[in-house]
């Protein structure tokens, strides 16, 4: 029983990282498991596939932005900025998208280094926003301690730009030197 305790919260986190559009597309396994069982998706392109996935991921994203608004308020919800947390939240998971599937079908048949470098630095943008958010949090708690008004000035806004171009640029960094390492395609996650 204390086994399935870290897999279900493990199965959470992914489940609630893919809504989010943080975790990578699962169109490349839902292309070869309707080839197995003759989905009814069989046939039809990775493009298609990863459209209709990325639909589908829009439409329940939305659904949790509209739901925190509605449980807030519209007003809170323009107060702490959440509007922009969806949308960063949004750009970043279609940068992801897109580097999936340059990686997937483009260029992954002319250089597989080239391919993979590319998916590493989308992935990494799309992950700097984890880290970048909790420094972003942390200043708002610091901001609640010393009694300054949340979001006031421009504290929060330089940290939150300042942390992201950090973390994109060691994302950057990890994607490089990944690329100068020899991989296994089977471990690459995509």
């Amino acid at each position: 029983m204390l086994n399935l305790v870290p897999e279900l919260i493990k199965k959470t986190m992914y489940l609630f990282a893919y809504i989010l559009l943080i975790a990578p597309p699962k169109a490349k396994q839902l292309q070869v498991d309707t080839r197995i069982n003759n989905g009814e998706l069989f046939g039809r392109s990775l493009l298609f596939i990863l459209i209709s996935e990325t639909a589908l991921r829009a439409g329940f994203f939305l659904i949790i932005g509209f739901s925190v608004e509605y449980l807030i308020g519209n007003s809170s919800y323009e107060k702490y900025h959440l509007d922009y947390l969806f949308l960063l939240l949004m750009i970043s998971g279609l940068i992801h998208i897109i580097s999936f599937y340059l990686n997937t079908r483009i260029l992954i048949n002319q250089d597989k280094n080239i391919g993979c470098l590319i998916y590493r630095i989308g992935r990494n943008i799309c992950y700097a926003i984890m880290p970048t958010l909790l420094v972003v949090v942390l200043t708002l708690f610091y901001q609640y301690f010393q009694l300054q008004e949340l979001f006031s000035g421009i504290l929060v806004h330089t940290i939150f730009f300042v942390s992201y171009l950090i973390f994109i640029l060691l994302g950057i960094q990890e994607a490089i030197l990944a690329s100068l390492s020899p991989i296994d395609s089977s471990q690459e996650d995509s």
